[in-house]
């Protein structure tokens, strides 16, 4: 064997274990990603539901003050109809 032989060998085997090495890197660094993908998807999925909830308590409340809104204020056409209508134990005429 030449000593170019033997260089060539040497650089090869040096360039796989420089090539081997950046691939067990990029592997690594694909994994952690990969980790990190699931764990914000799963964060994702718990915004949303939280969010999901927030507004349904929202909408709640919202219905539960509208409802207080219009007993505090009745509406001009209920303001009509109550004034219209006999109170309680008087005689109505038809």
């Amino acid at each position: 064997m030449t000593k170019l032989d033997v260089l060539n060998l040497y650089l090869k085997e040096r360039l796989k274990v420089a090539a081997d090495e950046i691939f067990q890197v990029l592997k690594d660094t694909i994994l952690e990603y990969q980790n990190e993908i699931a764990l914000t998807k799963e964060e994702n999925r718990d915004l949303k539901q939280r969010l999901s909830d927030v507004g349904a308590i929202s909408a709640g409340i919202q219905r539960v003050l509208s409802a207080e809104r219009r007993q505090l204020n009745p509406s001009p056409v209920c303001e009509r109809e109550l004034s219209a209508a006999p109170a309680p134990g008087d005689p109505q005429t038809h």
